[in-house]
This record gives structure tokens, sequence and C-alpha cells, in this order.
């Protein structure tokens, strides 16, 4: 029997007059998922009411996120399996609050959905990103913030990264983008520091070293130097969208998932509206791959259709979902389009 919700308007409880929550767009639903004492629990905003789940057990859904990582690097037929039956049971625990879902959706996650691909779970014949634009916010609080600050304006694509032993087609991906935009990379520092504040468009594609004990350390080496979370914090940025490319940019560990100081929650708090992260180590071809793609479509497709698109053609090149469903958006699902951009420079 599915779970019976309790239902509130928003307003009416001390938790929702107090707490800065966004008011849904018209045919979106937030979702915010949370552990309670064991229980993976949401709560649903739609319309003018919260309604609030619990799902079942945490454990549950800690499980299915550790059998998908076991079986997300196994390209064989039986790991393709393994990992498919993970993301399907993951889906029917999550099916009351997804599967009726409207056109958008915008899910904050906790505990084992922080590395979990919610956009590649299962609905009836589909993926959720195929039928929903789809995006994921550490919470709703954060989205709030998003949606009522004063807008910047930013102009301009920045290109900035650096390839090494472990991610050599970060060099081939950087020089591609810089054909399809007409913009140079950025190499050193000072560039960095100039142009990142004012630019409408950043790409950062380097590999990622994850410091777990101390996540604002946490740290992107572009170019002989490296770009720490705590860099991030003190800058003030305009980008419509921020893109984070490369291995461990936007992750820690499975176990424990995405630190409140990662980049993600950085590059957002700092200004940027959108982040579109690796959510796991990325695979280098499906990486360079997914993101020429993605560009493609961007210079005359909006950012979510651009997401989906780059997704399809990806999936169709690789079928385990360990390799197509790395990449997830984060914040606002703006109508960003890059079009306007294009050969430009901050």
């Amino acid at each position: 029997m599915p779970p019976t919700p309790s239902i509130v308007r928003l307003g009416e409880t001390p938790l929702f007059a107090e707490t800065q929550i966004p008011t849904p767009l018209p045919g979106e639903r937030i979702i915010e998922f949370f552990s309670d004492s064991g229980l993976l629990s949401c709560y649903v905003l739609e319309g003018e009411t919260v309604r609030e789940y619990v799902l079942g057990s945490t454990e549950a859904l800690a499980e299915q996120a550790h059998y998908f990582h076991l079986n997300r690097t196994r390209t064989s037929p039986g790991g393709l399996r393994l990992a498919e039956k993970a993301l399907a049971a993951a889906a029917d625990l999550l099916a009351p609050v997804l599967a009726d879902a409207p056109a958008r959706s915008s899910i904050g996650r906790d505990g084992p959905l922080a590395t979990l691909p919610i956009h590649a779970l299962p609905i009836g014949s589909d993926r959720l990103y195929q039928r929903h634009q789809v995006a994921t916010i550490p919470n709703a609080s954060l989205l709030h913030a998003i949606r009522t600050r004063p807008p910047r304006e930013g102009r301009g694509c920045l290109l900035v990264g650096s390839g090494d032993d472990l991610a050599p087609e970060i060099e081939t991906e950087l020089a591609t983008l810089s054909r399809i935009l007409g913009t140079p990379s950025v190499r050193t520092l000072d560039e960095l520091d100039a142009q990142i504040g004012q630019a409408g468009w950043i790409h950062l594609a380097a590999h990622g070293i994850v410091r777990e004990d101390q996540p604002l350390l946490s740290s992107m080496r572009l170019a002989g130097f490296d770009w720490t979370v705590f860099d991030v914090f003190q800058r003030s940025l305009s980008a419509g969208l921020t893109v984070l490319s490369g291995c461990s940019t936007g992750v820690s560990s499975v176990e424990v998932g995405l630190e409140s100081q990662g980049f993600i929650e950085a590059l957002l708090a700092a200004g940027s509206r959108t982040v579109i992260a690796s959510l796991w180590d990325a695979a280098d071809g499906p990486t360079a791959f997914w993101m020429t793609a993605f560009y493609e479509a961007l210079t005359s497709a909006e950012a979510p259709e651009a997401f989906r698109l780059a997704t399809d053609r990806t999936r169709a090149e690789w079928e385990h979902p360990g390799l197509w469903s790395t990449f997830s958006l984060f914040g606002e699902s703006d109508l960003f389009r890059a079009s306007n951009l294009i050969s430009t420079t901050p």
C-alpha cells in the first residue's frame, strides 16, 4: 500500500512559516528528501500545499545505492543487470513522489541520495530525465536563496582547465569546446581571477582532489595551480551556468556523499544559478563525449533540453548507467541559452 501523506498549506505550521522555502513555479514539484530516525522521508511542495511522506527505510535505499556503485564500473552484462536492478529498486521506493510528478521537478537530497543518479531512475518505460526537467538541489533553502537574490547578468564564456596523466582527454575537450564556442581557454590564475566574476557561463575542466578531512581544501588542479572550495567562497559570480568536467570535481565519497562545503554548494552560494557536475569519478571517454554533445546542443537549445539530448546521445553509445548518467544538473534549471555568449569573451 502506498504511503499516505500528511497535508498542510504553506505557512500554516511554524516549520514552514519560519523557514525560508521557495515558492514552487507553475508546473513544478519541489521534493526535499531527508533521513529521520532511520526512515526516509520527504516534504513535497506543489502549488500552495506541502505534503510529508514517510517512504520507508533509509537503510533500504542506502543498500540499493551501494549495489549500484559496486556495479557501475562493471561493464559486463552481469554488472549492467545488477546496476539496473539497483536503480529499479530505488525507483520503486521513491515512486510515491516521483511517478506522478509534473514536468518540472526540483529534488533535494540527503544521505544515500547524494550520489544516486536520480535522473536515471526508471519511471515506466522511460527514465526520469526523459519525462521531467530534473534539477537537484542541496536543500530547499538554497533554492529559495537562488530565486530571491538580486540577479547578476554575466556575459561571455570562460573556459578553464588542464589535463594530466589521470585525465588526458581534458586537453582534447578544451580544444573542442574552444572551437565550438569561439573562445580560448584560460591557463593562469591571474586570468581566472580577472574574468570569473563577470562571466555568464563558466566551464572548469580538471582533475579533482577530494579532502574529506577538510572539505574546504578540496581542489581542482588547473594548469599549474590548485583552485579550492575555499577560493570559490571568496568569489561573487554572475554565471547563469557553471560546468565542472573531470574526475571527482563534485563528489567526496559514496559513503559520505557530497559535503556541505563542496564545489557544487560553494558555486551556487557564490552566485551561479545552475551547476552541472559529476556524481562520481567520471570515465574519460564518456565525459568528453557527453560534454561535446551538451555544448553542441546548448548553442541552440536551453540547458535542460541540452542536458537531456547529451544524456540520450551518451546512453546510445554506452549502455551502462555508470557511464551515461554520471552528470547531474544542480540548482535552478533556468531557461539558460548559450547562443548569446558564442564568440564573446567576459
